[in-house]
């Protein structure tokens, strides 16, 4: 056996043993499926929450969006997020299982699904750097990147948590950072990417952002057509027949649950968004808005200029942070940075104007912190920041150094050859 096959070799039995033992903690610590607020621990409280009581209420003919109903079922929860229906549909079989069952099978498919990302990453960045690199070096590639994945923090917080990003996230991801390399997906797989993104609104929306950026609508609208026809059938399943009337009645339903979240603008926040952010801290009511309308325009416009002057990497980034902090995010939805962020690395090192990869290269810096130190304090005040309000500084800096970088690369960079595949 040649050295390169007993590396690939090494860095897969790795890759799988780092995968089994996050997962292996995340179920082993469960909480119990009794916990009421405040939790003992938080592992696994997003699937009871979000997941396996919803579905486990659909199931038993319960409309898991009226706050005031599920409350009365399950108190001392925190309530159902309002996510698509077909969230519900796609997930329906995880509240026919057992509390012990259903955490065990969760946590394998958030582990097999960032692992998935991980690996499409590792091969994405090989290729995208080096078209002829063996079929030995990309299996070595794919397992590097699964363990590169764990290393950054939001995915494995998300796993833990039992987050529905840690399964819907990944295709969002992909889906976006498909964009940029030639290593190609099929118009059909991207579909289902976008379709499987719109489960959970804020990555569906994430993804939409990146799409727009990238001028690529086909695939995006049939993830929101397939996505729509999959809500409908459970929303007529749950309202018996009378969708429009549900339809309507439903901001009231959850009213409930977004009136007790207004802790979120308040100490210990875990969102990260610029309309969260402003309301933490103490800004006029308008200032939200107004900032993530200012934050998505000039965020759209950079991505578009960018990718229009061939930075098509750098041009991805941009609208993935762009939808990071205009779309209601907590700091575990960083993990959507991952796959474009790698091969915007690969990008930026080939770049061969000096000031617009000198300038890009300080944009990468606070990024990478964001997904490699979620959780720590910026010493920029007496006491540092919290947590979430650090993250949300570092990818507003990083924001306003990619718009400088737009500026720089006015000109378009020097064009290179397609080596494998198409982009589009």
């Amino acid at each position: 056996m040649t050295r390169s096959r007993v590396l690939a070799t090494v860095l897969v039995v790795a890759a799988a043993l780092l995968t089994a033992r996050y997962v292996a903690v995340t179920w082993l610590g469960r909480m119990d499926v009794d916990a009421v607020l405040p939790y003992p621990t938080l592992l696994l409280s997003d699937f009871r929450d979000a997941v396996w009581l919803p579905t486990g209420d659909l199931l038993a003919g319960h409309d898991p969006y009226i706050d005031a109903d599920f409350l009365a079922r399950h108190p001392g929860t925190q309530g159902y997020s309002p996510y698509t229906p077909s969230h519900l549909l796609l997930a329906l079989g995880f509240g026919a299982l057992s509390w012990e069952t259903g955490t065990l099978a969760w946590s394998v498919l958030g582990g097999l699904a960032l692992a998935a990302m991980g690996a499409w990453t590792g091969f994405a960045v090989l290729r995208h750097a080096r078209p002829s690199a063996s079929r030995t070096a990309g299996v070595a590639a794919a397992a590097a990147g699964v363990l590169a994945v764990w290393v950054w923090r939001p995915t494995s917080i998300a796993l833990g948590l039992g987050q529905p990003s840690a399964v819907w996230g990944p295709a969002a991801a992909v889906a976006a950072a498909a964009t940029v390399t030639a290593v190609g997906i099929s118009p059909a797989g991207r579909a289902v990417l976008s379709a499987l993104a719109f489960a959970k609104p804020q990555t569906g929306i994430q993804l939409a952002v990146a799409a727009i950026a990238a001028r690529q609508y086909r695939a995006l609208l049939w993830g929101v057509g397939i996505t729509a026809v999959l809500s409908l059938g459970v929303a007529t399943w749950i309202a018996g027949g009378s969708v429009v009337a549900w339809v309507l009645a439903l901001p009231a339903a959850v009213a409930g649950r977004h009136s007790r979240y207004d802790q979120r603008y308040t100490t210990g926040n875990p969102w990260i968004d610029v309309m969260s952010t402003a309301h933490r801290l103490g800004l006029p009511d308008v200032a939200g808005p107004l900032l993530a309308v200012l934050v998505l325009g000039a965020g759209l416009a950079a991505a578009l200029a960018l990718r229009a002057r061939g930075r098509a990497g750098l041009g991805a980034t941009t609208a993935m942070v762009t939808g990071l902090l205009v779309v209601p995010h907590c700091g575990y939805d960083v993990l959507l940075l991952f796959p474009v962020l790698m091969l915007t690395v690969v990008e930026v090192l080939r770049e061969r104007r000096g000031p617009v990869r000198t300038a890009a290269l300080a944009a990468l810096v606070p990024l990478v912190l964001s997904g490699l130190l979620p959780g720590f304090r910026l010493p920029l005040v007496p006491g540092g920041l919290e947590p979430a309000l650090g993250q949300a500084v570092l990818l507003l800096v990083a924001l306003a150094v990619l718009l400088g970088t737009a500026v720089l690369a006015r000109r378009p960079a020097p064009a290179e050859p397609v080596l494998v595949g198409s982009a589009t």
